[in-house]
């Protein structure tokens, strides 16, 4: 698993003691830091056998300038940009890949990724473990997607094609808004509490929102023929206005506790495998449920 070599408090420095050396390189080198205050621009792809390009510094930036970087030995589980220290920034167009992660942002947080393209073959394309980092124009496919530890987190304007997990949320806060999200088994996941998952586009997920923690806010979605679920929750949430169609299984299924704190309000669900609309408590609890338009839902004396 990932934590067993990435952890937030050591996983910076054992990336920093690999060594590479560079079979092209246009700007810096492999495992090269780049300098606190600098802006750094590739002028070739550089790619790197086995291990990884490292920026470890505050308020720096790199340009991929339309370049790629390459992690030539997709078996060394090697990150490809490390981001830490505060507001140190990857900007595009170009492209990450073959890293296990493509980039880790790490340190004080505050950093930006902008209009990147990461491909990871196996693993996760990004992993956030601070605070207040922004994913903008993100383009992001391979295997895994984009696993957030931090609080305060931003993904909007992206599109997420993995092939596992999209979003994995296990922080606090963050909001994920505008985003595209096609194809994977498990689209989004939110836990901890209070992040909003708002009017993005999910299509052929195996599954599209999983709700865990309390307080979180999914509003304005679009999810389109979920193998098994459009939305789940098991934890509190606020549903509103979201458009489910063609799940397999279960348009919005609410499994959650009978006291927890579930509003389910003015969303569309159509054209179900089971019912449209689901609450696991036979009279529905706490959980209040109103003004949504659907064609069926269980139990129906607590539903409208």
């Amino acid at each position: 698993m990932l934590t067993k070599r990435i952890l937030p408090a050591t996983g910076v420095v054992a990336v920093m003691l690999i060594t590479a050396g560079p079979v092209r390189a246009g700007g810096p080198s492999c495992g090269a830091t780049l300098a606190p205050g600098t802006e750094t621009t590739l002028t070739a792809d550089l790619e790197c056998l086995p291990g990884p390009f490292v920026l470890t510094v505050d308020s720096a930036t790199l340009n991929l300038n339309g370049f790629r970087i390459v992690c030539l030995n997709q078996s060394s589980q090697a990150p490809g940009v490390v981001l830490t220290g505060k507001r140190s920034a990857i900007t595009g167009p170009g492209d990450i890949i073959g890293c296990d992660p493509g980039v880790v942002a790490s340190g004080e947080g505050k950093h930006t990724i902008r209009d990147v393209q990461i491909d990871s073959a196996q693993g996760l394309t990004v992993v956030a473990f601070s605070d207040k980092n922004l994913f903008t124009g993100t383009i992001l496919s391979g295997e895994g997607g984009i696993r957030i530890f931090g609080d305060k987190n931003l993904v909007i304007d992206s599109q997420v094609s993995t092939t596992n997990t999209g979003v994995d949320i296990f922080g606090s806060k963050n909001r994920v808004t505008s985003n595209q999200l096609t194809g994977n088994d498990s689209a989004v996941m939110l836990r901890a509490e209070k992040n909003k998952l708002v009017e993005n586009t999910l299509t052929d997920p195996g599954s599209g929102v999983t709700i865990e923690g309390a307080g979180h806010l999914v509003l304005g979605n679009t999810i389109t023929s979920a193998e098994l679920y459009g939305i789940r929750a098991t934890g509190g949430a606020k549903i509103f206005e979201n458009g489910v169609s063609g799940s397999g299984g279960i348009g919005i299924d609410v499994s959650s506790p009978p006291d927890a704190k579930v509003k389910v309000s003015e969303n569309d669900v159509t054209g179900s495998g089971g019912v449209d609309l689901f609450d696991a408590a036979s009279d529905c609890g706490e959980h209040k449920w109103s003004r949504n338009t659907f064609g069926s839902a269980s139990p129906e004396a607590c539903i409208e």
